[in-house]
């Protein structure tokens, strides 16, 4: 199945000619109408002295969102027109929250979600955006670090294999990418046998369903050494050379993953690939 429908999530800053620009450049979405979403988030108000001057404040401060937000679409529109894509513009300008949850349901009606990634010494509003519409819009969701770039060519797909729900997700959500690309690699780090999760041999089972289907599959099982888990599948992707890494975000409870980090936000932060990922 081709892509068909993509929504594009931007910021208004130096992120989203980036994005569009290497949406441009993959042949895979040249028959894909693209949703070009801006957010414009506006903070929740907090009033300071009078009811009356807070109120002005606050709507001087929407005005000027507001203001920023037009500009950032004039530029937009420069960059996609120079494009080869089908595309729609939006704004979404309303309360974080709301932005969020609007950007989910829009996710949801589309074949795939992209948006640059965040970074640790980003804003938390994209990393709100990016962990809303991952686990919670249903799609499948494209982080493309920055800087990053591409002849067209997908040659090699690294899959983050741990035999869990969300990898066997991301796994479902990929067959476009494994379609047009040379090599599938699947990787696990730190498996062992066991009759729940990768059964008797880790990765054999997954490796040998997707040879069914005819893709080309290498199967390695990586020893961490001491490193967390997420550095080693960045380490072993940038090994076989991978043009995007396939995996399941977020398997366990969120609080968990804001506490401690976790394998989804390591990747997420430091990735110099494509992250397609699936909740």
């Amino acid at each position: 199945m081709a892509f068909k429908d993509l929504l594009v999530v931007l910021f208004g800053d130096e992120s989203d000619g980036h994005v569009i620009s290497t949406l441009d450049s993959l042949p895979m979405f040249a028959q894909a109408h693209v949703a070009a979403s801006l957010l414009a988030p506006i903070p929740d108000p907090v009033f300071v002295g009078d009811v009356m001057g807070g109120g002005m404040a606050l709507g001087e401060f929407i005005t000027q969102v507001r203001k920023d937000a037009t500009a950032a679409q004039e530029k937009i529109a420069k960059v996609l027109a120079r494009t080869n894509l089908g595309f729609e513009q939006r704004l979404v300008m309303a309360q974080t929250l709301t932005v969020c949850d609007l950007a989910v349901t829009q996710a949801r009606h589309v074949d795939l979600t992209v948006m640059a990634r965040p970074s640790r010494e980003g804003s938390a509003f994209r990393h709100e955006v990016m962990e809303a519409v991952l686990m919670e819009s249903g799609r499948p969701l494209l982080l493309l670090p920055p800087g990053w770039k591409t002849d067209g060519v997908m040659k090699t797909v690294f899959v983050a294999w741990n035999a869990g729900r969300e990898a066997a997700r991301a796994i479902g959500d990929a067959h476009e990418w494994f379609d047009v690309a040379s090599k599938i690699v699947i990787g696990t780090v730190d498996a062992k046998p066991g009759p729940r999760g990768h059964g008797e041999a880790p990765g054999v089972d997954i490796a040998t369903h997707l040879a069914r289907h005819g893709y080309a599959v290498e199967l390695r099982n990586i020893d961490s050494l001491g490193a967390t888990t997420g550095e080693t599948i960045l380490s072993a992707a940038e090994a076989v050379g991978a043009d995007l890494i396939v995996v399941g975000g977020f398997g366990h409870p969120r609080l968990q993953q804001a506490l401690f980090g976790g394998v989804t936000r390591t990747m997420v932060e430091t990735s110099k690939v494509p992250l397609l990922m699936s909740h």
